[in-house]
Order: C-alpha cells, then sequence, then structure tokens
C-alpha cells in the first residue's frame, strides 16, 4: 500500500457522478487506454476512471482523444446494439496513481501479449468504470452531510453512485439527496447529500475529509 500522504486544507474536494460501468479495457500503457463500451463519450471531456483488474481496483484521471462507432451487434431480441472505440490519454502525476498504473501493468504484461512499444492487450480482464464532475469544490455539513453543486437538479428519489476525489486519494458512495435548491441569479443547483454507504476504508477517508474541512451552515 502507497504511503503517499493525505492532501491538506488547500486540495479542494470533487464529486464525480457515474456515467457506465465495466467498459472493457481493449490495451493500456503508461500513457493511456482503449476503451471498447456501449455507450459514448465526448472527445476531449475529462472523466474521472476506476480501473478494475482481479481485486485490483484504483482511480485515474483521463482524456478522451477519440471515439468512434466500431460495430453494430444484435442483441437477444435481435436489436442493433452500437459498440463504441476509443483511446484515453492518462493524466498521471509522478506519484500514487503512477504506482498503481505500474503494478497493474506488471500484471497483465506477458511477452506474448504485447502489441508494440509499452501497449499490452491485458491477460487478465481490465474494466473501467467512468465517472463525469460533477463539482470540483465540495462543502461538508455539520450533520456530516456534503454540499455540492450541479448543472442539473438530481432527484431526491434515487440513490447515486459518487466519487469523491481529494487530491489522488478517491472514495466510492452511495447517497442519497435531502434538498436541492437553486438561487434566481445562479445557473447551478445545489444539493445535500446523505451518504447511505462506503466501504470500511473509504468510511476512514471521508472522516478525514470531513475534519480538515471547516463546517458550513
Amino acid at each position: 500500500m502507497s504511503q503517499h500522504p493525505f492532501p491538506g486544507a488547500e486540495t479542494p474536494v470533487s464529486v464525480y457522478l457515474v456515467c457506465f460501468k465495466r467498459a472493457m479495457v481493449a490495451d493500456i500503457s503508461p500513457v493511456g487506454m482503449a476503451l471498447r463500451t456501449p455507450h459514448t463519450m465526448a472527445v476531449g471531456k475529462s472523466y474521472l476512471f476506476q480501473l478494475r483488474c482481479q481485486t485490483h481496483v484504483f482511480s485515474i484521471k483521463g482524456s478522451v482523444v477519440r471515439w468512434s462507432l466500431s460495430e453494430l451487434r444484435p442483441d437477444d431480441t435481435g436489436s442493433a446494439v452500437p459498440l463504441y472505440y476509443g483511446g484515453i490519454e492518462f493524466d498521471i502525476p509522478r506519484s500514487f496513481t503512477e504506482t498503481n498504473l505500474w503494478h497493474l501493468l506488471q500484471q497483465n504484461s506477458p511477452g506474448e501479449k504485447r502489441l508494440g512499444s509499452a501497449r499490452i492487450e491485458p491477460l487478465y480482464q481490465v474494466s473501467a468504470d467512468v465517472f463525469e464532475l460533477i463539482d470540483s469544490a465540495v462543502t461538508f455539513l455539520p450533520n456530516g452531510n456534503l454540499a455540492f453543486n450541479a448543472p442539473r437538479p438530481f432527484d431526491p428519489d434515487g440513490e447515486w453512485d459518487l466519487v469523491l476525489a481529494w487530491g489522488e486519494r478517491h472514495v466510492e458512495i452511495i447517497g442519497r439527496v435531502v434538498q436541492v435548491s437553486k438561487k434566481d441569479n445562479q445557473p447551478s443547483f445545489l444539493s445535500v447529500l446523505e451518504v447511505m454507504k462506503c466501504d470500511s476504508k473509504g468510511e476512514e477517508l471521508l472522516n478525514r475529509m470531513r475534519a480538515c474541512f471547516p463546517s458550513s451552515g
């Protein structure tokens, strides 16, 4: 486990919303990867990717550099389902994220699978959960809830799969929106979210976030 230090109050907490899960990583290198998925992505847009390989899970940021329709595949009903293929360029500081990426590559880099240069076709299945940025300045309330601004209102009746990013530290949470408001002169909606679920390691990081930032009413 990396001993990369926790950020301080000078590093804001960002919140990301899940776009889709289990995109297939076709190949990967220290600088990027190719994805195959039935979902579309916007060229030039940055996303947060949660990579999974066997028991290894970590998050990395990247931008879409190309994206196109690869083929149409029939589903169980005979309807044509689009399959997209595209390239992601990583945004990697030389620290915690890079260490995790190299560990993943070392697990998945047998010589016979090399495609040339540093790109490899994974020996074991690697998938990517994809998240888009909602707000880059989350605040924490005295009761432990968190507040953030979003371009659209969040449905209070639903459960939301989110990632909180604090520097290179990330925690995935499930939460429900308990309050939504909007001022007439503001283009965004203020949402207050109650955290319903996260794993034990995530709870520790979440509590560090709450302790680091002054509570606001």
